[in-house]
């Protein structure tokens, strides 16, 4: 290969993974449900007063990692990445038959290509990449995702049944909110709940446009898979003040 052309491969790779996606206008939000703080209090508060029992995460026993791919005839210049979700916080409430519950995390707390876990993802994840290069990649990923106006993600379980069920998941980020069918997995107990999440999530329908150069010979594929297992405890004293929401709550800047 001549000097050059493997000079500007070699440019072209390191900005595929210093810039994750690039932005893209914001879609219309695509369900009615609304996953805004102030809402999320009131339905707590409407549970609460009819008797439900109330559960809080437990983040020491939550796992949430997204993983992100490369893509185009160039892709052997770039590398996947692994994400890892951080400062999550989320409350449950079941009255024994139905059930619903949320979780936020901010993004800015996210950590990107940790080593331990890019060697425990396989062999798609084990390619060295610098540290430069990995802080490159999260600065460009939080301005894709434009977190001074959209700082958390928000996530919504609910169902009409319990025990073995599974539960319709919607998930709020960059203002936009999409509904999946049947990803989670719910473990139910009086003093715990347990669950386990597995899906793709497309950039896209978020309004995210992954980013591409060379005309799409290097890219990050649109698809990102999310895995993650999510613990809960019960809360003995049920009483839920706008104060104690808001410090179990992310940032309290998502309305």
């Amino acid at each position: 290969m001549r000097p050059g052309l493997r000079r500007l491969i070699t440019a072209t790779a390191f900005l595929w993974v210093a810039s994750c996606s690039t932005p893209h206008p914001v879609r219309p939000q695509t369900s009615a449900v609304t996953l805004g703080r102030k809402f999320i209090f009131q339905r707590i508060q409407e549970d609460l007063a009819q008797n439900w029992s109330l559960y809080q995460l437990v983040p020491s026993r939550t796992h949430i990692l997204v993983y992100a791919y490369r893509g185009g005839v160039l892709a052997p210049f770039g590398h996947n990445h692994v994400i890892e979700v951080t400062h999550e916080q989320g409350l449950w409430l079941t009255d024994g038959e139905k059930g619903q519950g949320w979780l936020c995390f901010p993004l800015d707390a996210m950590r990107v290509d940790v080593p331990a876990l890019r060697r425990e993802s396989g062999p798609g994840f084990r390619s060295p990449i610098t540290s430069v290069e990995t802080r490159a990649t999260r600065r460009h990923m939080l301005q894709s995702l434009d977190t001074q106006r959209y700082p958390d993600v928000v996530l919504s379980v609910t169902n009409a049944r319990l025990k073995g069920a599974s539960w319709i998941l919607r998930i709020r980020l960059h203002g936009v909110t999409q509904t999946f069918p049947k990803p989670v997995r719910y473990e139910p107990s009086p003093r715990s709940v347990h669950a386990r999440v597995r899906l793709t999530l497309m950039q896209s329908r978020f309004g995210i446009h992954p980013y591409s150069i060379l005309a799409g010979a290097l890219r990050v594929r649109d698809a990102l898979r999310l895995k993650g297992q999510v613990d809960a405890k019960r809360v003995l004293d049920r009483k839920m003040t706008d104060a104690n929401f808001l410090a179990h709550w992310c940032t309290g800047r998502s309305t």
